[in-house]
């Protein structure tokens, strides 16, 4: 009876989805032979600790045109190399389950704007894609060498995405300047940046990260460090508040100090030193400081009461209860004007 020679060599793996990768226990194929690879695998022919050739879904011919795996099938009838160093994996490339994360305990995330520390617990899953079938293949096979479960994989991935996580999150808050009273409303943002994170980490196993999803974000809205960021984001607004009103009326921080400086002194009661003093430091700094002179100079001039006018010298009530400069520019007013000469601010 003629020997047969050539082989069909298919998966013969379980039917289940739990089945990753699974490799041909067959390790006297020869040329000629037949591989089947079903729908939705893909096969890899190794040899040397390097693959040598893949395989998509279909039926292919192993002849004398696949050099690269035919000089692996040559090492077993030649006896130049161990059989063990040469061999076929099946790769099952059904899209993979979501793989849950979440912190195990609460992480520390510092508000950027002001520094403090505040606590987070976050959890959500990513769904992992194996793009490069030789990489992820020779991560595993010293632990697995026949079979690569998704239960395996999921543990050893699980793991590796909590620890990247708890380190990175904070990282991506910061370096995003993401203010942690509002960091809910950026989950997405934190999210992409995440997923970026793991299938940088991930590569190196031959994994990318397809989708990654955060289902709760929380700060802890109890704690002290919260409290104090809260605060402290309160006193940014209202102080952005006061300047956009400054900016809208004209005037700056230091001239509205100066004029409650002002204001102040002219309150108390037998301050008329005390007025003067303010008076004339802030026209200084406003760039008044000629006219307020001038001003002070004529208040000192003002007669005593028993040296008022007499009946005879005509003033008028109406030219009495008149400015003498102008409350917006501080230029003094020209004797008869109604309006300001220099800024045309009514007298």
């Amino acid at each position: 009876m003629a020997l047969n020679i050539f082989e069909v060599v298919r998966y013969e793996g379980e039917d289940t989805r739990n089945i990753l990768a699974w490799r041909h226990p067959n390790k006297n194929m020869k040329p000629g032979t037949t591989l089947i690879v079903n729908p939705g695998q893909r096969a890899v022919f190794f040899s040397n600790g390097r693959a040598v050739e893949s395989y998509e879904e279909g039926k292919h011919k192993i002849d004398g045109n696949n050099t690269q795996f035919l000089s692996g099938l040559k090492s077993f009838v030649s006896g130049g190399v161990s059989p063990d160093s040469s061999f076929l994996w099946f790769v099952n490339m059904y899209d993979l389950q979501p793989i849950g994360w979440g912190t195990p305990s609460p992480i520390l995330v510092r508000d950027p704007e002001s520094q403090i520390p505040v606590e987070l617990k976050s959890y959500g899953n990513f769904i992992p894609r194996i793009v490069d079938l030789e990489t992820f293949i020779l991560e595993f096979m010293p632990s697995h060498p026949d079979m690569i479960t998704a239960d395996v994989f999921q543990k050893r991935f699980r793991q590796a995405a909590i620890g990247i996580i708890n380190s990175a999150v904070s990282q991506v808050v910061y370096n995003n300047k993401i203010a942690v009273i509002d960091i809910e409303k950026h989950t997405y943002d934190i999210a992409l940046e995440l997923s970026k994170i793991l299938s940088n980490h991930f590569s190196k196993y031959g994994i990318s990260v397809e989708e990654f999803n955060i289902e709760s974000l929380k700060v802890n809205k109890d704690s002290h460090g919260y409290k104090e960021i809260f605060e402290y984001h309160q006193r940014v607004l209202t102080s952005k508040g006061k300047r956009a009103g400054r900016d809208i009326e004209g005037y700056t921080y230091q001239e509205e100090r100066q004029f409650d400086v002002l204001e102040e002194a002219a309150q108390n009661e037998g301050s008329a030193g005390n007025l003067m003093g303010a008076g004339m430091g802030i026209s200084m700094g406003l760039g008044l400081g000629a006219q307020f002179g001038n001003l002070m100079g004529s208040m000192g001039n003002t007669p005593s009461p028993d040296k008022q006018p007499n009946q005879n010298q005509s003033v008028s009530n109406e030219e009495i209860g008149l400015a003498k400069f102008c409350s917006q520019c501080g230029t003094a007013f020209l004797e008869g004007a109604k309006f300001c000469s220099n800024c045309g601010q009514a007298r």
